[in-house]
């Protein structure tokens, strides 16, 4: 079925690609790539007023798996610098992983409940960026407008690691266009409420995320002679979680700082008797401009050493400016130590 409005019938047609972001293809240009491509093809159909760029990066070695990205220029008369209107825009088509079984209906049919469309990526931000690309269109087709530029940056690596999306593609700009000086920047990441413009987001421009590996002992759950690691990981991220980070001075800045544990991992899934050796949580701090990544990495690991002995540091710091970082945790080894002891004397039994 289509829909009556031919804007709101583009966006549809949009979201029912799947482009998963590209981390989750088993390997380079695997299909989600190939999704995501198709996905930027169509961007650069509905935009037929534009001249398009479709370029790739895979330059990390630690993520070596190539991300297309579309770059568009709107141009209407001459540009004349210091004169002539540049605005910058960008969005992203690229969406994370749906489980149709939490669906009310299937993530990618683009169904209309209520008068609302129902899709992966319709608020973040397939929903934006067809908004940029249409607005920007009207804007060539507008006689009031006698001259204009629109430089558009669409990438497929925003979602994951992003590390071979837009900040690839800005320089890519900044070096290819470099007559171009954009007046301004008019991103598409959802902000509004209930309806668009009703609201604002500031956007905190620090992402620290990483991983916090606990080691324990494994053992029967009735035994007792074991040493949970998830206990020691829930504990761990309580505590940061309740950290008071320290609010921006401007009250502008509405949202804090803030430590979020994003997901948690244990071997020995669903059972009930075998209290696991080891468990991995994920977790993320977005930061305001007063804090520093160096300086959040050293928080995490202090108040992490105030729960759990024995902090051995192995981060790894990758896409800068949104540093990646690991700590592997070695849980208490004086106590198993102590436990093997008691194991060799006897005065432990073997689970």
């Amino acid at each position: 079925m289509t829909h009556p409005n031919p804007d709101v019938q583009k966006l549809i047609e949009l979201v029912r690609i799947p482009s998963f972001n590209v981390l989750f293809d088993k390997e380079s240009g695997g299909p989600n790539y190939q999704a995501t491509k198709d996905a930027l093809k169509y961007l650069k159909s509905v935009a037929s007023s534009a001249d398009h760029f479709m370029v790739e990066f895979d330059e990390y070695p630690e993520f070596p798996k190539k991300v297309p990205n579309l770059v568009s220029v709107w141009q209407k008369g001459e540009y004349i610098p210091g004169v002539t209107k540049c605005l910058l825009v960008s969005g992203h088509v690229d969406v994370v992983l749906a489980n149709p079984a939490e669906w009310s209906h299937p993530p990618f049919e683009g169904a209309i409940v209520d008068d609302y469309i129902i899709g992966r990526g319709v608020t973040d931000m397939k929903g934006g960026t067809m908004s940029l690309v249409l607005a920007a269109e009207r804007a060539m087709a507008d006689p009031a407008i006698e001259s204009m530029v629109i430089i558009g940056v669409f990438t497929g690596d925003e979602e994951a690691m992003a590390l071979n999306g837009a900040k690839h593609a800005f320089k890519w700009v900044s070096e290819n266009f470099e007559v171009f000086k954009p007046d301004a920047a008019l991103i598409a990441e959802p902000a509004s409420n209930k309806v668009f413009g009703d609201q604002y987001g500031d956007g905190r421009p620090g992402l620290l995320g990483g991983y916090l590996d606990f080691t324990g002992i494994s053992g029967h759950s009735g035994a007792g002679n074991f040493i949970n690691p998830v206990t020691l990981g829930c504990n761990v991220m309580a505590g940061l979680e309740a950290h008071e980070f320290e609010p921006h001075p401007d009250p502008a800045w509405t949202h804090r700082t803030s430590f979020q544990p994003m997901s948690a991992q244990a071997a020995h899934l669903f059972n009930v008797n075998l209290v696991p050796g080891s468990a991995a949580f994920a977790w993320s701090i977005r930061f305001t401009p007063i804090f520093t990544a160096p300086e959040l990495t050293k928080l995490v690991k202090d108040k992490t050493q105030r729960i759990v002995r024995n902090v051995a540091e192995s981060w790894a710091r990758r896409g800068m400016p949104f540093p990646d970082a690991s700590i592997t945790v070695l849980t208490n080894y004086e106590q198993k130590r102590e436990f093997e002891k008691q194991l060799q004397e006897g005065r432990q039994k073997p689970t």
